[in-house]
């Protein structure tokens, strides 16, 4: 999604849970002051006020949920599918019932810790983008600066499709994995108890909905990756793409020798460096990366001299 789709998606379940809070919880409260609410309401045990605040509160909250949780998870249930193919749109179709108990579930887990996974994907940045003007952390306007003069050293990159692919989890944020990993384990967990009670049509769908989603996670890695191959092709009729990057007091300068562009990113803006077998990657905050070739190093770069010049630089680095 980007940033304005979650946006978007907060709104409308924000607005749900608001109406489906003050739609239950004021029926809750009609029934708790008619007869049969009187004696056998919620939360006997407690005085008149608070009875009612909480038997509103309580009784909203879940209505909220519910709403929410329903139209959520037709929302995801339905884009994730559209995204699978018309195989798996058409065996949605024929088999409405179980994808109609499937969608509900998935939002009645999912729909709400996703809008919170929203709220902190867009606090932090978003897809690349800064919160504050929408604009990409790491982008120079050519005509308004220039490249910082070289301070340091320079390097001469080549990404490859190869180093992309052994990187690729990198690309993954921990959030993305961990809302995958609950969902599938919670319609597992579903799944069971519809055993027990002899329901196995619908615990079948379950289990085929924890499955899909696993599938999914292990998939999206590669997927990014074939996502950005096929941008570099379209965009600059190649998918390896050859950088210079000039080491300066508080930055990175990057120009791309493919397109001509120029951009940079600042030290302190780098949070994480991640090795692989061919390559380095530094990542920032907003989720831009850098991709620094072992190729293009000198012995005593490989050996620490880049390792102690990153670690000097940026203050809030992880490796």
């Amino acid at each position: 999604m980007t940033v304005q789709e979650r946006k978007n998606y907060n709104f409308i379940i924000s607005i749900l849970f608001s109406v489906g809070f003050f739609l239950f919880g004021g029926m809750a409260l009609l029934w708790l002051f008619s007869e049969l609410g009187v004696e056998f309401g919620p939360f006997p045990s407690l005085s008149a006020p608070f009875r009612h605040i909480l038997t509103f509160v309580v009784y909203g909250a879940m209505g909220g949920w519910l709403i929410a949780g329903v139209v959520g998870g037709f929302w995801l249930g339905v884009r994730y599918v559209r995204r699978q193919g018309k195989a798996l749109i058409a065996i949605a179709c024929v088999l409405f019932p179980l994808t109609y108990i499937i969608f509900v579930y998935v939002g009645m887990f999912g729909a709400i810790p996703f809008a919170i996974y929203n709220m902190i994907t867009n606090r932090r940045g978003g897809n690349g983008f800064n919160k504050e003007n929408d604009k990409p952390v790491a982008y120079v306007d050519n005509a308004a600066h220039e490249m910082e003069k070289l301070e340091y050293f320079s390097l001469t990159c080549l990404a490859t499709k190869e180093i992309y692919e052994e990187l690729k989890w990198s690309f993954v944020s921990k959030t993305t994995i961990v809302f995958y990993i609950v969902m599938a384990f919670g319609l597992f967990w579903l799944g069971v108890d519809f055993i027990l009670y002899e329901q196995y049509i619908i615990a079948v769908a379950l289990y085929a909905a924890g499955i899909s989603f696993i599938i999914t996670l292990l998939r999206l890695p590669s997927q990014t990756i074939n996502i950005i191959m096929a941008r570099h092709k379209e965009s600059f009729g190649t998918v390896e793409m050859r950088f210079t990057l000039l080491f300066a007091d508080e930055r990175i300068n990057i120009y791309n020798i493919v397109s001509g562009a120029k951009s940079y990113m600042e030290y302190e803006n780098i949070v994480k460096v991640v090795p692989s077998k061919s390559a380095y990657m530094l990542m920032s905050k907003a989720s831009q990366f850098i991709i620094i070739s072992k190729a293009a190093l000198s012995e005593e770069q490989v050996n620490g001299e880049l390792v102690r010049f990153l670690n000097d630089r940026c203050k809030n680095i992880k490796w």
